[in-house]
């Protein structure tokens, strides 16, 4: 869900900067594009068990 929020984000901004605006305006659209271009998305881990507690680590013998 948040990848698809990040791409309309950018789309938007993308289409705002096409339009007239005032220089304040301008530079406000430019800052929040930046941000969201700078957003990084870690790839999910498929592998990853589902269960949210760790198991105590195996003793040595």
């Amino acid at each position: 869900m948040e990848k698809y929020i990040h791409e309309q984000n950018l789309a938007l901004f993308k289409k705002c900067l096409e339009e007239p605006h005032s220089d304040a305006e301008r530079e406000v659209l430019l800052k929040l594009l930046i941000d969201e271009e700078a957003r990084v998305f870690p790839p999910k881990d498929i592998r990853k068990p589902l269960c949210l507690h760790q198991q105590p680590p195996l003793k040595e013998q």
